[in-house]
């Protein structure tokens, strides 16, 4: 599957986010270095969501360029947890993100979090990073190589696209973005208790692994 790249973007000025747009027709980019996984997010939305039009653009990092304009309804930025250049770029894209865009019109997606013998950084420093700049920003830890895992992200993005184009009634973008902390006290809640579900998982392959007879 061929993304075209952001040459057709570009951030409306501070202040002036388009309007909600109650038509089916979504403008997504993904903002990635190489192997986080921008395709294969792509691939998995429109297998799973197929009652709505999405057009994908890509780049490797934030800034766009200033001589283009179209609009852009949500941004996914996304890290490979297997390469500590991809962390660099995400750290270096938030501070170029439109401050509009943190409220409800932006995710981040951290890839290859199954991968734990070839991680480059621990999931903490990806937390400071996001919190510092926005504590409600919601994050997904997947593997997109599991068809289960891409289909719920997915999902989950989908919901996020309606409300962030005013396709959901009673609902605006940062309340969506607040309620999907799913009510507990703080971001760093959420993120303990994705650490302490990705480590009962790990643990579990561990096991197997021993049991199979594998090292």
């Amino acid at each position: 599957m061929e993304l075209p790249l952001a040459s057709s973007l570009k951030f409306p000025p501070p202040g002036s986010i388009p309007p909600p747009t109650s038509d089916l027709h979504t403008t997504v980019l993904l903002v990635g270095s190489v192997s986080t996984g921008k395709r294969t997010l792509a691939r998995s939305i429109l297998r799973t969501i197929k009652d709505r039009r999405f057009e994908f653009r890509t780049t490797g990092a934030l800034p766009l360029p200033h001589n283009i304009t179209a609009r852009v309804d949500y941004v996914v930025l996304l890290v490979n947890q297997t390469d500590y250049s991809s962390l660099e770029a995400f750290r270096v894209s938030m501070l170029h993100l439109p401050a509009e865009y943190f409220l409800g019109r932006c995710a981040v997606v951290l890839t290859h979090v199954d991968q734990a013998q070839r991680w480059a950084f621990e999931l903490n420093v990806l937390y400071n990073s996001v919190v510092d700049i926005c504590p409600t920003l919601p994050t997904f830890l997947v593997n997109l190589t599991s068809p289960q895992e891409a289909h719920v992200v997915a999902q989950h993005l989908a919901t996020a696209f309606d409300t962030a184009c005013g396709r959901t009634h009673d609902m605006t973008p940062l309340a969506s973005q607040i309620i999907s902390l799913d009510c507990t006290d703080s971001i760093e809640e959420c993120w303990q208790e994705s650490l302490s579900d990705l480590s009962g998982h790990l643990e579990d392959d561990v096991d197997m692994r021993a049991v199979d007879g594998h090292s």
